[in-house]
């Protein structure tokens, strides 16, 4: 091993990230067996196809899942300094529907154990490469599916939740809640849990719910969402289009009023100068000239050239707004 560590050591690194994301998941036991709290958050459709067909994931998506167990060891060690009571990796089942349970990340409560105490705080924590500006709708269902089963194991005790953002790329974070039990919201969620397991059951489909999440959903290819020349959008992302269309136009209004400006300059200065102007330091000078190759006519009169030094170029998504 240490040879082809040696050797290759970028492909042995991902073949380890796949045995340590398995080792991590066998904690949650057999997934396809019941539904848990980040399911219940999901498009019905890619929840019951997650658990059917067992996705595969890149090591980029992994090392993005390990990211979480990073910011929860943070979490603990400044826990450990308050000397607060807490519990991680509660798990926590419906009495009357055994499919419906939850792994929560952590409980804050005040006395010693779970059983003893009468304040508890769910701490649903996400580790997140940039911190959003609320926190996503499927995140606080999360909380209310987990809260709702606490209530009920333990009934004596006040009970509230939040979501915990850590980037641990930029050392950000925020907290969104508190969020209280809503018993309305929780037997909705019940039966949502009942409902997709009725579809693990039957073999049949719920219906797709897009979201801004779509995109990074391993079953958007072949989703009903996106089966017909014009998928639908959801709300949010409508408004992500507007916005984006919005800035487009400021933003090409902006650099024809600095091409103006621009010219200006230049026509004042001549190509070459660097002088201070105010508070900053006006820089101008010309490249010097030089050749660009032919590449459409290199490849149709010289052909055998052209195939000993091209190179392969990646392609881009191109976006437009009409």
């Amino acid at each position: 091993m240490l040879q082809e560590l040696i050797d290759d050591f970028c492909g042995v690194f991902g073949r380890m990230i796949q045995l340590v994301n398995i080792d991590d998941s066998a904690v949650l036991g057999n997934r396809a067996k019941y539904i848990g709290a980040s399911d219940i958050g999901k498009c019905g459709e890619q929840a019951v196809m997650d658990k059917v067909s067992k996705p595969s994931h890149s090591v980029k998506t992994l090392v993005r899942f390990l990211r979480g167990h990073i910011t929860e060891t943070i979490i603990c060690k400044a826990l450990d300094k308050t000397g607060v009571h807490y519990t991680t990796q509660v798990e926590v089942v419906h009495p009357d529907y055994p499919f419906i349970l939850a792994h929560i990340d952590c409980i804050l409560h005040d006395k010693p154990t779970l059983d003893e105490s009468t304040i508890m705080v769910v701490k649903e924590k996400k580790s997140p490469k940039a911190l959003p500006d609320e926190p996503y709708d499927n995140q606080v269902l999360q909380v209310h599916y987990q809260m709702g089963l606490l209530q009920i194991k333990y009934p004596h005790a006040e009970i509230t939740g939040t979501i915990f953002n850590l980037s641990v790329a930029d050392g950000e974070y925020i907290d969104f809640g508190p969020y209280k039990p809503n018993p309305t919201i929780f037997a909705s969620l019940v039966e949502k849990a009942k409902s997709l397991m009725n579809c693990m059951a039957t073999g049949a489909l719920p219906n797709a719910e897009p979201s801004l999440l779509c995109g990074c959903c391993d079953h958007k290819i072949g989703c009903s969402a996106y089966v017909s020349d014009a998928p639908p959008v959801s709300d949010d992302m409508a408004e992500k289009v507007r916005i984006y269309a919005l800035l487009r136009d400021e933003k090409n209004a902006i650099e024809d009023q600095m091409g103006i400006i621009r010219d200006e300059i230049i026509f004042f200065t001549g190509h070459r100068y660097k002088n201070p102007v105010g508070d900053k330091v006006l820089s101008i000078s010309r490249t010097a000239d030089g050749f660009a190759l032919d590449g459409k006519n290199l490849k149709a009169e010289q052909p055998e050239i052209w195939e000993k030094y091209k190179k392969p170029k990646s392609g881009h998504v191109k976006m437009e707004v009409l």
